[in-house]
């Protein structure tokens, strides 16, 4: 896989995961690749954590400014640990980066289903719509051939 593509996998990882689309497993395996990074401090990490929803005790969303007020410093400290994290995730090179990857997978097929189940219904709703039509012509028939027999 190529760097490149490793990162915009870890770019709409973090899309999923501050739109709360990741479960209660694939949040676990995230918070555990975040707290492996031995690079980035404490502070970062939570940060980062806290931003992303990751933490699975804590469902609350937090959005730069409220972590600067929570955290006591400005915006843009923030920005820059959580910058800085997920830089630090787009660069890995062990085993870590596979289980990005996988948890990515599972977004994505996750997504795929519900496409196809909403295309399903669409199709179900379209052809009940087509069949309801169908039963009024017939119905109308019905009663013009009743009417026409009584007339002659």
């Amino acid at each position: 896989m190529l760097d490149e593509d490793y990162a915009n996998i870890v770019h709409t990882l973090l899309d999923f995961a501050k739109r709360n689309i990741l479960d209660f497993k694939q949040k676990d395996n995230f918070f555990k690749v975040v707290m492996s990074l031995k690079e980035k401090t404490q502070k970062q990490k939570e940060r980062f954590i806290m931003f992303y929803n990751l933490d699975k005790n804590n469902n609350e969303e937090y959005t730069l400014s409220k972590l600067a007020k929570y955290n006591n410093c400005t915006s843009s400290a923030v920005k820059f640990s959580i910058t800085s994290v997920a830089s630090k995730l787009a660069n890995l090179k062990d085993d870590r980066k596979y289980i990005l990857v996988q948890i990515y997978e599972q977004c994505i097929a996750k997504q795929n289903n519900w496409l196809f189940i909403r295309s399903i219904g669409s199709m179900l709703l379209f052809l009940w719509r087509g069949l309801w039509k169908m039963l009024k012509g017939i119905k109308g028939l019905w009663f013009g051939f009743q009417k026409m027999k009584k007339i002659f």
